[in-house]
């Protein structure tokens, strides 16, 4: 039977040593992008990084670096949901979080 708590602890530990890379290129897609921001979406296709690395590292870059904003405004995704943009905090504009 397989454990997950065994898998996922295999799972990081083989991203691990990739994070801080990963992580500076997401900002750094983020700070290329302006004022117009990126949203998850937008990164996983721009950079071709899985949603489940991205939005870790966005999490990280939000409330533990304070490197970049969620913003106001949302964008729609390629599956037609919309989705809240991200801004590096030199661009930010709004304040507060999108509502639902």
């Amino acid at each position: 039977m397989v454990n997950l708590q065994d898998t996922s602890a295999q799972a990081l530990a083989s991203v691990t040593p990739a994070i801080p890379t990963i992580r500076q290129r997401i900002l750094n897609y983020i700070i290329e992008r302006g004022i117009d921001g990126a949203t998850a979406d937008q990164i996983e296709a721009a950079l071709d990084i899985q949603g489940s690395t991205v939005r870790p590292r966005l999490h990280e870059l939000e409330f533990v670096l304070l490197e970049i904003n969620l913003t106001a405004a949302t964008r729609l995704t390629r599956r037609g949901r919309r989705a809240g943009v991200y801004q590096a905090r030199a661009f930010y504009q709004t304040v507060g979080r999108p509502n639902g």
